[in-house]
This record gives C-alpha cells, sequence and structure tokens, in this order.
C-alpha cells in the first residue's frame, strides 16, 4: 500500500510541478493525423486495387496458357472496364485477337493503347506488324519506324521493319515485272521471276 500512496504522490507532483500549460497536446490529433490517416487510406486502396488488376491479369494469361481464349477475352474485357487505363491488359487482349485471328479488333486496342501513351514503341511495332500483314504498307513503315525513333536500341524492330521493307521491296519488283498477255480478246497476267 505504501508503494501505491508513493506512486499516486509522484504523479500528483509531477503534474503540479508543470502546470497546466504542459497538458495541451503539442499536436491538433483532429487536423493533423486525419489528413494523414485519409493519404494512408487511398494509398491502401490504390494498392489493393492494383493487386487485383494484377491477380486479374494473372488468371487471363493462365487462362490463355490453358488454351481457353474465350474465357481470357472475358477476364481482359472485365479488367479494362473496371481499369481502362492498364496498358499490359489492353497488349494481351490486342495479342489474344491477333493469335485468334481478329486483326481489326486488334488494331483498335493497339490504337487505344497509342491514344494513352503515344511514346509506346512496343504498341507502335506491333501495330506496324499487323498493318503490315493487312497490307497497308504505308501506315506499316510510319509505326515501325516509330518504334526504332523510340527505341532505337531494340534489334528485333528494326529487324523486322528491315524485313518488312524488303517484303514490300521484292512484292514491288514482282508487280513492275508482271506482263498482260492478251489472248484472244481475254487477259492474262504473267508473272517472271
Amino acid at each position: 500500500m505504501k508503494l501505491l500512496n508513493g506512486f499516486f504522490t509522484a504523479i500528483v507532483c509531477s503534474i503540479l510541478s508543470t502546470g497546466c500549460a504542459s497538458n495541451k497536446p503539442v499536436v491538433s490529433f483532429s487536423e493533423d493525423i486525419s489528413p494523414q490517416r485519409k493519404e494512408r487510406e487511398v494509398k491502401v486502396a490504390d494498392e489493393l486495387k492494383q493487386r487485383r488488376d494484377n491477380a486479374q491479369l494473372e488468371a487471363a494469361l493462365s487462362q490463355w496458357r490453358q488454351g481457353n481464349s474465350a474465357k481470357c477475352e472475358q477476364t481482359l474485357l472485365m479488367l479494362i472496364q473496371r481499369t481502362p487505363n492498364h496498358p499490359l491488359a489492353r497488349r494481351t487482349l490486342a495479342d489474344l485477337y491477333v493469335a485468334t485471328e481478329r486483326p481489326q479488333q486488334a488494331m483498335l486496342q493497339y490504337r487505344q493503347l497509342l491514344a494513352q501513351d503515344p511514346d509506346d514503341a512496343m504498341a507502335h511495332h506491333s501495330l506496324g506488324l499487323l498493318l503490315d500483314t493487312l497490307g497497308k504498307t504505308s501506315e506499316s513503315e510510319q509505326h515501325l519506324t516509330r518504334a526504332i525513333e523510340l527505341d532505337p536500341t531494340n534489334e528485333v524492330y528494326a529487324l523486322c521493319k528491315q524485313t518488312s521493307l524488303a517484303t514490300i521491296a521484292d512484292t514491288s519488283k514482282k508487280a513492275a515485272s508482271a506482263m498482260k498477255v492478251t489472248t484472244g480478246g481475254s487477259t492474262v497476267l504473267h508473272l517472271s521471276d
């Protein structure tokens, strides 16, 4: 009991010796902690959203690897609807469309990527290759060139552009050497090698 009385006496003396001024809080909790807490809550919410998006992207990639392109597409579309500026989801969807022979839909996704980030070298490269396969050589060359300008050390971009230009040159040479032969009122197209 003496110990408890001594402790109580020490606390009372401590309070009396420091005065009432020291009882005022140094930091106003209602004003200063609230914005910090809100910042932390926003940060945590953003991190959770990012984790959810990444998990959904991983699920879509897994579905594609398992050969379920329809489910992969559905998962990617849901992700893009919730997070329209998710470049990896949009790029994966475009690649899925290319793989499933839907070039118009792929082109739309690549163009969306470029609308979000005009300096996306990979999107320029992919769109350029797609346009090349569709025979749109002029636009294809523009995108392939832009990809190289944005990422000049990427050897794949340079090689693809060279290959594309070589194919275009070969096709032009064959077209120039084509001869029309008229026989009995009908026209026959002859290509020389």
